[in-house]
């Protein structure tokens, strides 16, 4: 499975960003994961920055539905 690399920016602070990596294959599953796991409001905008490789979601030991908190 492949999956997604997602950005959220903070509305107040525009230089606040957090990145997620998704273990999913369609880009609004990923959104719709990162979005619970981060427990963002409904309106925030998520952006899909790209796909990323099956080899990368093995390694960094992502599941499907437990999207991985880069921003650290």
């Amino acid at each position: 499975m492949s999956g997604w690399l997602l950005k959220i920016v903070d509305p107040d602070n525009q230089t606040k960003i957090r990145l997620f990596a998704a273990a999913e294959n369609d880009p609004r599953a990923a959104l719709i994961a990162v979005h619970r796991f981060a427990n963002t409001a409904a309106n925030q905008p998520i952006d899909a920055v790209g796909p990323i490789s099956e080899e990368i979601i093995t390694k960094l030991g992502i599941r499907c539905g437990s999207p991985l908190d880069l921003t650290s």
